[in-house]
């Protein structure tokens, strides 16, 4: 199955009081089973989810544009476009990726989709 450009619908995941998105996010519709394709876009300042890990979900993100924060527990790293990151299903290590640069950075997000998946999400963040 080939997707082309046009062809993606856009969500607005997040949006700010005055109804700024801050994040948009495009599912892929591919004809697989197993694996979901997403296309995030972030703008400065905001983050694809809190902290977080699964139980069996595997996910794969690479950068497309930008400069995005990774965040491993309590470890930061800043990626460049070309770089990608995996989170294999570890407990206990939570992840998560940032704008905390200030122009907008997109994502192609790759994951698995087992059914049986249990997020676990850092208390710490949740308040």
């Amino acid at each position: 199955m080939i997707v082309k450009e046009g062809k993606r619908q856009y969500t607005q995941a997040k949006r700010t009081s005055t109804g700024e998105a801050l994040a948009r996010v495009a599912d892929v519709t591919t004809g697989l089973r197993d694996l979901m394709i997403h296309h995030l876009m972030l703008s400065p300042g905001h983050r694809c989810s809190p902290r977080h890990y699964h139980s069996s979900r595997e996910e794969f993100m690479y950068v497309l544009a930008g400069t995005p924060t990774l965040i491993v527990n309590d470890a930061k790293t800043v990626l460049a476009v070309g770089d990608g990151v995996s989170f294999p299903p570890v407990e206990g290590v939570f992840h998560a990726i940032v704008n905390e640069s200030a122009a907008p950075v997109m994502l192609l997000e790759v994951r698995s989709m087992p059914e049986d998946d249990a997020i676990t999400f850092d208390a710490a963040e949740m308040g």
